[in-house]
């Protein structure tokens, strides 16, 4: 059966938390472990202390809200986990890296440029603010570079543009082997082959679920497409592109250059 699993259903750290941080912070060799529930509450504290106290910065805020959270003055972990999380709170009101000490402003905007410049079919990344940041925390520096490497090779304009090119190549170039193949001209991003010991395979790179643009790949299909094996992937998920190559492999279409731009 098809895989419909949320990669984000068990909780996870801010996967960008690291290379987004000031060296100051870096230097400290502190290790903070936040979690997303907890953004809510102090954002909200910090919103209101903005508002109430008429602060112009950061470093006026938070020794108010040190105080209304009864931090103390010890720099423990869980001082250091409301700062990041009040540092981004403040980043997402005013936009401001003035008198920051846990987050590189200038790093996070760049994080938030380059994830957007993706064109991911994802909601979330169309957005603006709170939802669209949390999207971003779960990518490193790292996978965002796979898809960019991806649109490079392939000489595309988004990322789905480039997957589609590259999944035709790799398609193309395995046809000699296989009894049928066809690529639909009209239908963006869909794929039917017949593998050669006698199962279907299918792709489909704009699956509506539910509303959702996901990628969908079956293989071992039966002419009525029973005891279909397979995986529904969702673009918001950091490790896309190594999931997506896995499932190559298992319908027996094995990326490899220069039909699949990425090692």
């Amino acid at each position: 059966m098809i895989d419909y699993r949320d990669w984000r259903a068990v909780p996870e750290e801010w996967l960008a938390l690291d290379e987004l941080t000031t060296e100051e912070f870096q230097g400290r060799d502190i290790s903070i472990n936040l979690a997303w529930e907890d953004f809510a509450a102090v954002d909200e504290q910090v919103r209101d202390l903005a508002e109430s106290e008429q602060v112009t910065g950061f470093r006026e805020l938070w020794p108010l809200l040190v105080q209304q959270k009864e931090l103390g003055d010890e720099e423990d972990r869980t001082r250091w986990e409301v700062r990041c999380l009040a540092e981004l709170s403040w980043f997402l009101l005013r936009g401001s890296g003035t008198g920051f000490r846990v987050w590189d402003a200038d790093k996070l905007r760049e994080h938030l440029r380059r994830l957007k410049a993706l064109a991911l079919p994802v909601r979330e990344h169309e957005a603006e603010g709170v939802a669209f940041v949390r999207e971003a925390l779960y990518w490193t520096g790292e996978n965002l570079a796979r898809w960019e490497r991806l649109i490079e090779a392939t000489g595309s304009k988004s990322s789905m543009e480039a997957l589609n090119v590259a999944v035709t190549a790799l398609v193309r170039s395995r046809c000699s082997g296989w009894p049928e193949v066809e690529i639909d001209g009209k239908l963006f991003g869909f794929f039917s082959l017949t593998s050669p010991e006698g199962g279907g395979v299918m792709i489909d790179l704009a699956d509506d679920f539910n509303g959702r643009t996901m990628c969908k790949i079956c293989w071992d299909c039966g002419p009525d497409w029973s005891g279909i094996a397979g995986e529904m992937l969702d673009y918001s998920d950091p490790d896309f592109l190594a999931k997506f190559r896995e499932n190559l492999r298992a319908a027996g279409l094995d990326p490899r250059p220069p039909e699949w731009p990425l090692s």
